[in-house]
């Protein structure tokens, strides 16, 4: 009662409201804002570099032109800017919420009201856990295409679709008593903590290599902890993981432990003899096996050369994307379909293409 004593002049502009209380004197130097942005917060403290530690972080979500109330120490009350806040002989900050709709709170709301059984989405109240895994596919890949043409914009939204599929998840969890938000945030948070004893403990590690080597000790511990039965190398592999990048993943562990190549001479061999196989190969059902095994070799290939194979196709299914479109813009000028014209005019077209995306 005293804190919010204290804090009468601020608190009266906060009639009738729901708000957040902070006191930053009993916070560690934080690396994010620690309080709900979607409600106004009173951050009340007498150690300016707590203080300090969190308006640090509320400049880094709020516009800089946001309107505080600041209170100093002979009471007086201020409004000024966000980015104008000077915390000498301030004990108090009045932050107003950032937008409606900005809170993980208020976003668990909306799911919930969408999954209501009597007045929720038609739509919503139908998903389960097993009709949501194609949309959480199909938003995983646009969000993955956002990031590869560098789109911002496009990132925040995608992100919030698989945000939106999580919620979804939890909801559903939550009905039937299986997990919720929480226990998903609390999980989560926990892992990354005990992953990370060099930050959160008092483990050294000197590079990339020994926080790596860390974290597959840790997840062994783990496993044994859980009295789970001891998983081989490739143990734990999504199944369902895109053929090529699980290709990859499976022959890096397999490297891991010593089974590889000693040096790519013998890849190149193997990816000349599978190519000679499926010249052999007469069923179609010998021709999948055989092109599987050189899709494989080649996946070997290009980590050898530390390539991703995804990406290395990805980019060339661009490319053709973009030399194909260049096609069909060409045909419309001239008014022209795919039907009037004959292979060599299309081969000249893709050359012209080549020529402009060189």
């Amino acid at each position: 009662m005293n804190l919010l004593q204290d804090h009468q002049p601020l608190l009266k502009l906060l009639i009738n409201a729901q708000f957040t209380v902070i006191d930053a004197d009993l916070l560690p130097l934080v690396h994010s804002i620690p309080f709900n942005p979607g409600v106004p917060t009173l951050l009340v403290g007498r150690n300016a570099e707590k203080l300090d530690s969190v308006i640090k972080q509320v400049r880094k979500i709020y516009p800089s032109t946001t309107l505080v109330n600041v209170q100093t120490t002979s009471n007086e009350i201020i409004e000024v800017e966000l980015e104008k806040i000077s915390l000498r002989q301030v004990i108090g900050v009045l932050i107003p919420e950032l937008t409606k709709g900005s809170s993980m709170e208020e976003f668990v709301e909306i799911i919930a009201n969408l999954r209501d059984p009597d007045t929720g989405c038609p739509w919503d109240k139908e998903q389960t856990f097993s009709t949501l895994r194609k949309h959480l596919l199909e938003e995983s890949f646009e969000a993955l295409d956002a990031i590869d043409q560098q789109d911002t914009a496009k990132m925040e939204e995608e992100f919030g679709d698989i945000l939106l599929m999580i919620a979804m998840y939890s909801q559903i969890g939550q009905e039937n008593g299986s997990f919720n938000i929480y226990t998903v945030l609390h999980r989560i948070a926990q892992k990354m903590i005990r992953r990370h004893p060099h930050i959160f403990g008092t483990t050294a590690v000197d590079g990339v290599n020994d926080v790596l080597t860390n974290w597959q000790k840790i997840k062994e511990q783990e496993r044994k902890d859980n009295g789970e039965i001891e998983k081989g190398v490739l143990d734990g592999l999504p199944r369902s993981m895109p053929a090529l990048s699980q290709g990859l993943e499976l022959q890096a562990r397999a490297a891991k432990v010593g089974f590889d190549w000693p040096n790519i001479t013998g890849v190149l061999e193997k990816i000349s003899e599978e190519i000679r196989e499926i010249e052999a190969s007469e069923t179609v059902d010998e021709i999948e096996g055989e092109l599987g095994d050189l899709l494989f070799v080649l996946v070997n290939y290009a980590r050898w050369k530390n390539i991703d194979p995804e990406v290395a196709l990805h980019r060339t299914n661009s490319k053709f994307r973009a030399r194909f479109k260049y096609i069909e813009q060409q045909l419309r000028l001239k008014k022209m379909k795919f039907e009037d014209v004959g292979l060599a005019e299309l081969d000249a077209l893709w050359n012209e293409a080549k020529a402009r995306s060189s």
